[in-house]
């Protein structure tokens, strides 16, 4: 869905698969999610925040190396 909202908003024409492809998808992922449970819906959330301090922490590490290689020597 994002590609389709990033094309309407850049004025892209998108074809009429890729909403309905978007669609389909996120509603098979919802399918999926419930079908496996609140004990396994549980764990993924669990383990999905506890990379969120992992992604900062790589983040900022390459915006400092980024920083670094443009100073003037």
């Amino acid at each position: 869905m994002a590609d389709v909202a990033l094309a309407y908003r850049s004025g892209t024409r998108v074809s009429i698969r890729d909403p309905i492809l978007a669609c389909a998808v996120f509603g098979f992922s919802l399918w999926a999610v419930i079908g496996a449970g609140a004990d396994a819906a549980y764990w993924n959330h669990v383990l999905l925040l506890l990379g969120v301090p992992l992604y900062g922490s790589f983040r900022m590490r390459n915006e400092c190396r980024t920083d670094q290689s443009e100073a003037p020597h």
